[in-house]
């Protein structure tokens, strides 16, 4: 997770990891991304 001023910074999305797509360039500016299933999970979400 990156901090920037104080705030915590996670980018949810569902593309894939291929060069030019958000999780690509996340993971080359050191920032979390996680999909949704993942962000469930964090939160304790349960359905």
């Amino acid at each position: 997770m990156r901090e920037e001023n104080n705030i915590s910074v996670v980018i949810i999305t569902q593309e894939s990891e291929k060069p030019g797509k958000i999780p690509y360039v996340c993971k080359r500016y050191d920032i979390e991304c996680i999909n949704i299933l993942e962000f469930f999970t964090k939160e304790g979400w349960k359905f």
